[in-house]
């Protein structure tokens, strides 16, 4: 067994707890900045998830630092370094927490896939991303900025409300429109993330997770089946606070 600590991110400490007890599958006890836990893990395994991770920034063991962040990078994935942009694009670092919070194992969909922000970090990660978008044009910037990038994912134009899958998903994790500069094909915000949660609970896998982000004054209602496990609010600018959500397959 061995005493891990982690630094972690101090924009949102429970936040960045909860990611890290997600990626190492075991409970933390915090102290100001600091996660520990005594776990029976490699250092190669260790540094593979502090690597993966959005929001650690240094990592110790027996308090022997072993690891440290990276300044810079996400910095080549940023939105102005992709060749296809939209306003609403998802920045690469807040993509990856997402993903993470979602503890995929091999399949991820994101059916607000947009400009496909989600689809190229965890594609990164090694998973097998899916993605989807009612709107042609964004369905094209996804595989133009993948191809940027020489990534993969499967790709598909679908309404979210209205999935249609042979397969079933680890996860969801995604981003969905509400504001001016996203597409709502006339519908609105509210009637968008509840067909769409309805439309979710059929492909998804027993226990699987849905992670999403939306702002936080936006009220909407969330199917039984799905469990919410955390929720965390994420500070964007004076008039803008989003809210990030688990939920769980029950």
């Amino acid at each position: 067994m061995t005493l891990i600590k982690l630094l972690l991110s101090a924009e949102n400490l429970k936040l960045s707890k909860f990611e890290a007890e997600t990626l190492f599958r075991t409970k933390f006890k915090l102290k100001g900045k600091f996660a520990s836990a005594t776990i029976s893990i490699s250092e190669k395994k260790l540094l593979a998830l502090c690597e993966s991770s959005a929001m650690i920034k240094r990592a110790y063991v027996n308090d022997q630092k072993v690891w440290r962040f990276t300044q810079g990078r996400f910095v080549a994935r940023e939105p102005q370094k992709k060749p296809k942009f939209h306003p609403a694009m998802l920045r690469p670092k807040l993509a990856r927490l997402l993903i993470n919070l979602s503890g995929a194992k091999k399949t991820l969909l994101d059916p607000f896939c947009g400009t496909g922000s989600i689809l190229i970090e965890a594609a990164i990660l090694g998973l097998k991303p899916t993605g989807s978008d009612i709107e042609r044009k964004q369905v094209w910037y996804s595989m133009k900025n993948l191809e940027h990038y020489k990534l993969k994912a499967k790709l598909s134009q679908q309404d979210a409300t209205e999935l249609k899958y042979k397969t079933k998903f680890d996860a969801i994790v995604t981003d969905p429109p509400y504001g001016r500069s996203s597409t709502l094909a006339g519908k609105k915000v509210k009637d968008i993330y509840e067909k769409f949660f309805i439309s979710s609970l059929q492909i998804l896998k027993p226990k699987a997770r849905v992670v999403l982000m939306y702002p936080s004054k936006l009220r909407f209602k969330i199917p039984k089946k799905l469990q919410k496990l955390a929720s965390f609010d994420w500070y964007v600018h004076r008039s803008l606070t989003r809210r990030i959500i688990v939920l769980a397959l029950a």
